[in-house]
Formats: C-alpha cells, structure tokens, sequence
C-alpha cells in the first residue's frame, strides 16, 4: 500500500506540501543486513521504500551518523524527485558523544553554523537546503546570533525556509522575531510532555491571519496532538517508543495503533537496532 494525499493529509512548509507522516533519519546510518552487520547498502534501501511506500518529507541533520545520513541520502533520491522535501538541521558539537553523556553539546557559534551547512549542502548534492533547522539552543551563544546565522545563510540562498527545534517559549519568540519560522520540532510523547505550553500557544498561532508558524513536527507523537492538522509525525525506526516507557504505549491502544501497527501490545516496542552514533534527536 503506498500512502497518499488523502490517506495521510497534507501540511504546508512555506508553500511546499508535504505528508503528515515523515521519515526521520537518525540511525539510518546504522541500518544491518539479515547477518546483523552494518550495510550502507540496506540503509540505501530504507530511504528509497520509505519514498516508494509515499513519504515525502526526508528529516535529518549534519550529525546523524556523522554526516552519512545526508550522504545516505542523496545516494538513495538524487536527483530528487520533485515531491521531495529535505530537512536539516545544525547546532551540535559534530562528533561522539563523551562518556557518560547522553548528547553532543551544542554549539550555536554562527561561524560554526554557516561552515556546517556548507558541509550539508555538498552532501546532500544540493545548491540550497529546503528546510534548515537550529537543532538546538547553546546556552553560551545568544540564541539571536544563532538564528541570526540561518538568516544570514537564507539571505544568501543557501536556505529556503527556517525551523527551529528543542525550543522554550521565549527562545521560540526570539527566532519569530528575526525571520519567518515555518517548523517546530520538539519531542513530546507519553514520557515527554515539557511542550504542553508551546502546543497551547501553537494551537493559537495556527488560528491567526497571515501566521508564520505553518508546521510543528513531533518527534515520537502521541494521540493528544491528534487533533491539530498542522502536525507532521516524524517516526524514526531506531527510536525508543514513548521515551523508554513501555508500559505507557501498552496502555494507550491509538499510540499503539499509530506505531505497531498489528504488533501485539504484550510484546512491548519492536527492537530497537544498535545506534548509528553521531547524534541526538
């Protein structure tokens, strides 16, 4: 069955449409043959099933299996059919997270993000990026020079539209201040519920004349969000299902419907494959 317009409902990023199911890729990087070793090939293979089966919206970033994610990518699609939307995204610190750790750090230097969407841009094959996103706030860069930097870069022709991810309130009024911010990409789920507050002000910021905010992508998505037709759900097959809690997707049978499918609920999430490295979601 492939999707379609009318199976999955369509959302609006600056004028282009895409699906409101995306294919978030992560651990595409780390992706293993039947033999259960790493094979760039099989990772090939995700990226054009996942076209094939009707997504049309590819979310990335430049640390997603250090870069080879993108690279992935633009083996799999290029030249890119004209449906294609590819987002991205810079902020951390490239690299391996440290022991102990349980992310990059960030880095939000604009030096730092102009150089990384140079390296993303010769990646992905690409003269200008459709979506870019700040990944994530760096607490010892104001966030305005951070954003500032995709403005300069979009200014530049490098980037179509701006997102913005990992976000407060306030940081989120920041960037609106600066440029047109067309995504929203928090995580949120049946573990996660720090957005509460930003869902409630995206709730209005969609009713407005003329908003700009035309997207919020949700990262492991849960049936309270259902309800707002401005929502992509960006499923990542490597992802822990409702933050590590198990239990709470067990309980919950249209959280469970939307990601396991016929699974049985007593068997818990599908295995996760080892991780690619390289990043933090």
């Amino acid at each position: 069955m492939r999707l379609d317009d009318s199976t999955l409902g369509t959302v609006d990023i600056g004028g282009l449409s895409v699906r409101r199911l995306g294919y978030g890729a992560m651990r595409v990087s780390g992706a293993r043959n039947a033999a259960g070793v790493r094979d760039r090939a099989e990772a090939v293979k995700i990226y054009r099933r996942a076209y094939e089966r009707g997504i049309n919206f590819i979310d990335t970033a430049n640390i997603y299996g250090y870069g080879e994610s993108e690279e992935i990518l633009a083996e799999a699609l290029y030249p890119y059919p004209g449906d294609l939307v590819i987002g991205t995204k810079a902020g951390f610190r490239p690299g391996k997270i440290e022991p102990g750790k349980t992310s990059l750090p960030p880095l939000g230097h604009p030096g730092h993000i102009k150089e990384e969407c140079d390296k993303s841009l010769r990646r992905l094959r690409l003269d200008h990026i459709d979506l870019y996103q700040v990944h994530v706030p760096d607490p010892g860069v104001p966030y305005e020079e951070t954003v500032g930097a995709f403005v300069e870069l979009q200014r530049a022709g490098k980037v179509r539209h701006i997102g913005v991810s990992n976000v407060t309130l306030e940081q989120l009024a920041v960037a609106r201040s600066l440029c047109t911010v067309v995504s929203v990409q928090n995580a949120y789920n049946v573990g996660t519920r720090t957005s509460e507050n930003l869902l409630a002000v995206f709730r209005q910021i969609v009713d407005q004349p003329g908003r700009d905010v035309s997207l919020i992508m949700v990262e492991h998505d849960v049936a309270a969000v259902l309800s707002l037709s401005d929502v992509v759900f960006v499923l990542d097959f490597g992802e822990r299902i409702a933050a590590g809690n198990p239990e709470a997707i067990r309980s919950d049978p249209a959280v469970r419907a939307a990601y396991l499918g016929d699974a049985d609920p007593e068997q818990g999430p599908p295995a996760e494959p080892a991780p690619s490295g390289g990043g933090s979601a």
